[in-house]
C-alpha cells in the first residue's frame, strides 16, 4: 500500500492481479480449481476497508491527560507513571509484534528464524521481480526508441496543424513558444 492511489493501483495491477490471473490460468490447464483470483478479490477488499484509516493523518486531541498529569502529587507521579519518555519505541513494537505472533497466529517464538529467513527471500524476490520488469521496460523502449521518435515527429505534426487551423491566435501562440 502506497500513499499514492495511482502507483498502489499500478502495482496492484502488475503485482497481483497479472500474477493472479496467470497462476490460475496454469492451476486450470492443470486441471485444478483456481482460486488465487478470488484470494485477490479478498485482499483487494481489505486494501480498500483500510485505505482510508492508512492514508490519512489521524490527531487525537487529549487535554484531559494533560491536566490530569499537572495535578499529580509526588505520590500519584511513582504509582501512576504515564510518561513515556523512557520508553523504547523500538522495542515496544518489536514486543507487540511477538505478542501478536503468539496469541493472534499461534505461532511458537521457535519459528522466529525461518519466519525471518522467508521474509529475507521473500525481500530478495520481490527487488529482483522488480528489477527485471524495469529492466524488460528499459529493454523494449531502448529496442524501439525509433517508433516513439516516429511517434513523437507525427505528434508534433498534430500539433503544428491544428494549431493553424485553430482560430484562437493566443492558444497557438502559446504553443510555439514551447
Amino acid at each position: 500500500m502506497t500513499q499514492s492511489r495511482l502507483t498502489h493501483f499500478i502495482c496492484c495491477i502488475l503485482f497481483h492481479w497479472i500474477p493472479a490471473y496467470f497462476l490460475d490460468a496454469l492451476i486450470l490447464i492443470s486441471g485444478n480449481k483456481p482460486c488465487l483470483v478470488k484470494i485477490q478479490e479478498r485482499i483487494h477488499h481489505g486494501f480498500e476497508v483500510f485505505e482510508y484509516y492508512t492514508n490519512n493523518e489521524w490527531e487525537f486531541k487529549n487535554e484531559n491527560l494533560h491536566s490530569v498529569r499537572s495535578n499529580r502529587n509526588a505520590r500519584e507521579v511513582i504509582q501512576y507513571c504515564v510518561e513515556n519518555d523512557n520508553v523504547d519505541i523500538a522495542k515496544y513494537f518489536e514486543k507487540g509484534v511477538h505478542c501478536a505472533r503468539y496469541f493472534l497466529m499461534k505461532e511458537t517464538p521457535d519459528t522466529l528464524q525461518s519466519a525471518k529467513r522467508m521474509m529475507k527471500v521473500m525481500y530478495t524476490l520481490h527487488i529482483a521481480t522488480r528489477l527485471i520488469f524495469f529492466g524488460l521496460i528499459l529493454w523494449f523502449f531502448s529496442n524501439n526508441f525509433h517508433m516513439f521518435v516516429k511517434l513523437g515527429i507525427f505528434l508534433q505534426g498534430l500539433v503544428k496543424v491544428f494549431l493553424t487551423s485553430s482560430s484562437d491566435t493566443t492558444a497557438s501562440r502559446v504553443m510555439t513558444d514551447l
